[in-house]
């Protein structure tokens, strides 16, 4: 037996810093049969809690809807209704029972490069089911050295397993899921959870994306310039806690005079190396830049298209997604005016990622 809770109250959920129960109100349990989570339209599954052992569901009711919102997490922590835990052991059980319906394709990306706006194309055209961000991928890098790496991809396949109940899902033979960032520190767990799927990788140029970076803070509360207390926390969101020795012989991140966009240049550095690891250990990944599509969508697009099996004819559909802001109704949404970064800034990014520790080829960061 698992306990339902029903959701009372609701705070401004802050979920890279607490779990669901942390900052909400809820109701007494009561007990309930773990197969109301395949049987009961609406239950969705939501994170995946490593200091308790178990699987966090929220129900959203049968009308909810995940795939046309920019980040899951952030709709189903608005529509839910219930909620209920479950044992690590019990939900990778009642996975098993799923039959998976559709083809997966992995959209990796390095955040802040145009993955939410392709999200949304690819939504728009009908080709895929659209899943931006569901948190519990995001739990599983996190706490990726928690577990044994073997369990680690149960999890995840459990998981994809539970992606095939959310309510909502209609026909359409694939899912197309939008990673966060941080899924680049487990490629290989992704590869072995669902050797089948094919996967995109997305990323843009160093400046740009220390300057998106930049704004995303602001949108989020961050001031600028940024606080010295917020380094260390800002490093830990951005490179998916690596600790802190990355810098050595790169940047004093003790320095008074450290940048955000120096914590960024590494940041990138980082998502470089490890998306350039994963191709060495052979991994297939249609690899393109947020610039391209911008430069050329319909001639870029139908180059994604046809990499996923999808029909070209329907790219037509999807452009309308480029006439709204991928992050509308949500905090980060880009109405928001933010300082850019400067001229400086710019030559402090350039000449971190020139260190010989890299040695980057020039076209990666130009």
């Amino acid at each position: 037996m698992i306990g339902v809770q029903r959701i009372e109250s609701k705070e401004n959920y802050d979920f890279t810093d607490k779990l669901f129960r942390e900052s909400n109100v809820l109701s007494l349990p009561e007990q309930a049969d773990p197969s109301i989570l395949l049987t009961s339209q609406g239950w969705t599954l939501f994170e995946l809690d490593y200091k308790n052992g178990c699987a966090v569901f929220l129900d959203i009711g049968a009308e909810g809807d995940l795939f046309h919102s920019p980040f899951a997490y952030s709709a189903q922590a608005r529509q839910a209704l219930n909620y209920a835990e479950v044992p690590f052991e019990i939900f990778i059980r009642l996975a098993r029972s799923i039959k998976p319906k559709r083809r997966l394709v992995n959209l990796f990306n390095i955040g802040h490069c145009g993955s939410t706006l392709l999200h949304n194309v690819v939504d728009a055209s009908g080709e895929a089911w659209g899943l931006s961000e569901p948190k519990f991928t995001q739990d599983v890098a996190f706490n990726r050295n928690k577990i044994s790496g073997s369990k680690q991809v149960e999890l995840l396949q459990a998981g994809l397993a539970f992606l095939d109940c959310i309510p909502c899902a209609n026909d359409r033979g694939t899912l197309m899921l939008k990673h966060f960032s941080q899924s680049t520190k487990i490629y290989d767990f992704w590869q072995a959870a669902a050797p089948e799927a094919m996967n995109l990788y997305m990323y843009r140029d160093a400046v740009t994306w220390c300057n998106s970076m930049f704004g995303f803070a602001q949108r989020m509360g961050m001031p600028a310039p940024m606080p010295f207390a917020s380094r260390q926390y800002i490093w830990m969101l951005q490179s998916c806690a690596e600790p802190i020795s990355f810098f050595e012989g790169i940047v004093d991140i003790e320095n008074p005079a450290l940048t955000f966009e120096d914590l960024a240049a590494c940041a990138w550095a980082l998502h470089m190396q490890e998306i350039l690891a994963a191709r060495a250990r052979d991994m297939k990944f249609f690899t393109f830049r947020y610039s391209e599509l911008l430069r050329d969508r319909a001639g870029v697009l139908n180059l994604i298209f046809k990499h996923c099996g999808f029909n070209p004819a329907r790219i037509a559909d999807g452009l309308e997604a480029f006439d709204h802001d991928a992050h509308e109704g949500e905090q980060s949404a880009h109405d928001k005016p933010v300082v850019k970064l400067g001229a400086d800034a710019k030559k402090r990014i350039v000449k971190i990622l020139q260190n010989p520790s890299f040695a980057f080829n020039p076209d990666l960061i130009l």
